[in-house]
């Protein structure tokens, strides 16, 4: 249902990054930054040039591989890693993208696993298998895969078209699906709120304890909003990959889990945001609309089940480990 809406919105990007053109255009040239001896291509790769220590402005040519013409210094290109076949997978923090993680932890550093690269190749084909990933990929060119951090996966409006995914260990490709969907959410719904008032005439900033509706909730309301919408989206996900043949049991009782976490706090916030609804335009309706009807959906198929799903000792982010435990009689 919500899929459906989101469809006929039109959001698209306004490039194709990984078909590794030409993101510049016409031009056979280009000036890039260096930084730390390597030049940021986006949508191309990049560059390694050991021998350029400092910061410094560089002319690269572009064709028929990338490769420095001024200063004249040895440089080696390194191609984009893709899967899904449009889908960049960073291999690297870009220096444009270092202001996005705290200033005080500089520990954070990206995933090059070539197992961590197999499960989000996973994850995107079942994406692709539950008619989910064309939506991704029209707001989303990359992908950076992040640990050593304290920091939660994230979507910042600077990277539009990154989605930084944390992955541990301890994850897996259901792991990667979720933050996939929740952040590429954000990137969607930021570009679908950029209209002002398109679907509430409340200010985004708005606290929602001041709002009459909640005195203990103190998020702005488009932050709540934003929640919103990115929950009934991982829900709707989690349903059409749990009806996919090729799940297999056990995975099946891992994406229940999944759908009940997100199924709860989808509930919630629909049943907040609705006590706003004379606030909301006739776009704004036809949003919530679209949300209730994809909640329902999955409440009918699955009510009494997502009851049984004992949820006690989740925090924000899921632990399979944690439902497995306090689930056995379900799977």
């Amino acid at each position: 249902m919500l899929q459906s809406y989101v469809s006929s919105s039109r959001v698209r990007r306004h490039y194709t990054p990984a078909q590794a053109l030409l993101p510049f255009g016409e031009r056979k040239q280009i000036e890039a930054k260096c930084f730390e001896g390597a030049i940021d291509l986006p949508t191309m790769g990049y560059l390694r040039a050991p021998k350029l220590t400092r910061s410094r402005t560089v002319l690269v040519n572009l064709l028929p591989k990338p490769h420095i013409i001024s200063p004249t210094v040895p440089s080696v290109y390194v191609p984009p890693v893709l899967v899904s076949r449009e889908i960049e997978v960073l291999e690297r923090i870009p220096a444009a993208y270092r202001m996005l993680f705290w200033a005080d932890n500089p520990q954070a550093r990206v995933s090059r696993s070539i197992k961590d690269r197999r499960l989000l190749t996973r994850a995107t084909s079942l994406l692709e298998k539950a008619s989910v990933l064309s939506m991704l990929t029209d707001v989303t060119a990359s992908v950076l895969l992040f640990c050593g951090s304290d920091r939660n996966s994230f979507y910042d409006t600077r990277a539009h078209g990154t989605v930084f995914i944390r992955f541990t260990k301890a994850g897996d490709e259901f792991h990667l699906i979720e933050e996939f969907v929740h952040q590429a959410g954000h990137a969607l719904f930021s570009i679908l709120m950029s209209q002002q008032n398109r679907y509430c005439f409340i200010s985004e900033r708005a606290p929602i304890c001041s709002l009459g509706i909640d005195s203990a909730d103190t998020r702005p309301f488009g932050v709540a909003l934003h929640g919103l919408v990115t929950e009934a989206l991982i829900a709707d996900t989690f349903l059409r990959i749990f009806s996919l043949p090729s799940v297999s049991t056990s995975d099946r009782h891992q994406v229940l889990g999944r759908l009940a976490f997100s199924c709860r706090k989808l509930a919630a916030d629909l049943h907040l945001i609705a006590k706003l609804s004379e606030t909301f335009t006739q776009e704004g309706l036809i949003l919530l609309g679209a949300i209730s009807r994809t909640c329902s959906q999955i409440f009918r198929r699955f009510g009494a089940r997502l009851e049984r799903v004992d949820l006690s000792r989740q925090t924000y982010v899921f632990s399979p480990k944690r439902y497995a435990g306090l689930n056995k009689r379900l799977s």
